[in-house]
């Protein structure tokens, strides 16, 4: 049974591994509201810059803890696994590498920690501009044939606001085959109105079950084989060279 996981709160002090060319954890004390266990991504002070690390359980000592700096942030995204921890220190003694120089590889995207950022969007809002230009024609007539085939254009186009379809810059400067200059023109003159559309939806979590492999004879054949195999008790062994 494994032990429950251990969590450290105000003013405790942890080990926390950093991405940078280090032999080993730095010490730093939990800041005021945060609460960590190992395997949380944190944002720590490092001389004169921040950086991130990863808290990597209790400190080997906990010398001149009067004098250490505070974790400034815990991210708010899944813990990194024990395994992936101990893959980290395993690769670092296989390659003779320093285990900060691994870790750094784990954490090499601050963007991906961040909260998801909405997309703006581009509506009609029904207002003629003064002067229409052949370009501002096209990006209208795109948008006025278009808005009903919004699912042949995956990734470009957001939609489900009420007041109509929205059409992403990328999208509509692509189709249209207009510069980026003539959508924000338009919208100068009123002829289209940004809006600030929900940010796309992550991954979702894998299914292993989705499209499973179809045997053929043969291989069911042999499955049937194994399992009566192991229900009689027969040990197998796993050659290694």
């Amino acid at each position: 049974m494994s032990e429950p996981l251990k969590t450290y709160g105000e003013g405790d002090i942890v080990a926390v591994m950093l991405g940078v060319a280090v032999e080993g954890p730095y010490s730093y004390r939990v800041g005021v509201g945060i609460k960590v266990a190992r395997g949380s991504i944190v944002m720590v002070p490092l001389g004169p810059r921040q950086t991130m690390g990863v808290v990597w359980g209790e400190p080997k000592d906990k010398v001149a803890h009067n004098r250490l700096k505070d974790i400034l942030l815990n991210f708010d995204v899944p813990r990194l696994s024990e395994e992936l921890l101990q893959l980290v220190n395993w690769v670092a003694r296989y390659t003779l590498a320093r285990p900060g120089m691994v870790l750094r590889a784990v954490l090499r995207s601050r963007e991906a920690l961040d909260p998801a950022r909405s997309i703006i969007g581009y509506q009609v809002s029904g207002h003629e501009p003064e002067r229409m230009t052949p370009a501002r024609a096209r990006v209208l007539e795109v948008m006025e044939q278009q808005s009903d085939g919004a699912a042949d254009f995956p990734g470009g186009l957001a939609s489900g606001l009420a007041s109509g379809f929205a059409w992403t810059k990328t999208a509509l400067v692509g189709e249209s085959g207009v510069s980026p200059s003539v959508i924000e023109g338009l919208v100068k003159a009123g002829t289209l109105r940004r809006v600030e559309l929900p940010p796309p939806q992550l991954v979702g979590v894998p299914d292993p079950d989705f499209a499973p492999p179809v045997l053929n004879k043969n291989q069911q054949q042999a499955v049937k084989k194994l399992e009566t195999a192991f229900e009689g008790g027969n040990q197998w062994h796993c050659l290694t060279g």
